[in-house]
């Protein structure tokens, strides 16, 4: 009996030894959260037709073409296109934009694609006598085949969502014709997005 005291004494001194309302990892360091990252958002494509489209005619400074299923651009006499186009993505940022076109006919070069900072012209009124200034030079096409797609990078210009204008002016005396966005082979405006970390 003393020698069953005798244990049950040790225990509870030991016991009482112990700090057991404090846990064996309280005073390890915290976990650093800071260099943990998020999945990177995977890349997607996205294609996007004009939301109008026309071109304009120096010869007929009044007429409207928006309905035509071509857009015609050249210098003699000064055929003039616009395309604008609506970006509202919510796939993550843009890091690339690239425009294309689908040339009816050939082309020695010349074709330039403009930046317009004006959104506001319809595609059922605008004509040469009321179409939007054109803006500094996106890019220059070379040599252009018949029957065949064209591209160029627009990146700087189309830097997130909102409403963009195009452009399409010709040095060249012939006049290229285009497909519109009432055509099979309507502008197209490819949108790379994603590629980043989340948070």
């Amino acid at each position: 009996m003393k020698k069953l005291l005798a244990c049950l004494a040790l225990v509870l001194v030991t016991l009482a030894s112990l700090n057991v309302s404090t846990p064996v990892f309280a005073n390890t360091a915290p976990f650093d959260t800071s260099s943990v990252t998020g999945p990177a958002i995977p890349a997607t494509a996205t294609t996007l037709t004009p939301v109008a489209d026309a071109h304009v005619n120096a010869t007929s400074p009044n007429a409207n073409y928006g309905s035509a299923t071509q857009l015609r651009v050249g210098s003699s006499p000064a055929k003039n296109a616009y395309l604008r186009f609506n970006v509202q993505l919510n796939t993550g940022p843009i890091t690339k934009a690239t425009l294309r076109l689908f040339a009816n006919n050939k082309l020695s070069g010349g074709l330039a694609v403009r930046a317009v900072a004006n959104n506001s012209w319809t595609e059922s009124t605008i004509s040469y006598s009321k179409s939007p200034a054109m803006g500094s030079i996106l890019a220059k096409f070379g040599a252009i085949t018949a029957g065949a797609w064209i591209s160029v990078d627009v990146t700087p210009y189309v830097t997130g969502n909102g409403t963009y204008t195009f452009g399409l002016t010709s040095s060249n005396l012939t006049a290229l014709s285009i497909a519109s966005r009432e055509s099979t082979n309507a502008p197209q405006l490819i949108i790379m997005t994603g590629t980043s970390t989340l948070p």
